[in-house]
């Protein structure tokens, strides 16, 4: 079912791929342990009562190891709390 929150999480999930390709070279050197490009910064919130509704979150733990730049993108992408 697609509805307004599964649109959001695909734009954001766009964006990342977008930066994936912004910090090729970021990624290719001192970023070889994000495994998988920027996506792997966020995951469904597990939280949420409905799941089909659930928005992504940030992982802070792996955001804040990222360079200022990077995070600066990020946060236009999606909320960082």
């Amino acid at each position: 079912m697609i509805n307004n929150q599964t649109l959001d999480n695909e734009r954001i999930l766009q964006g990342l791929r977008l930066l994936n390709d912004k910090y090729s070279i970021y990624l290719e050197e001192e970023g070889k342990w994000l495994d998988g490009g920027f996506e792997t910064l966020v995951t469904i919130d597990a939280s949420h009562s409905d799941p089909d509704y659930s928005p992504l979150i940030v992982k802070k733990e792996i955001y804040m190891m990222l360079p200022n730049d990077i995070r600066e993108d990020i946060q236009r992408l999606i909320e960082v709390e």
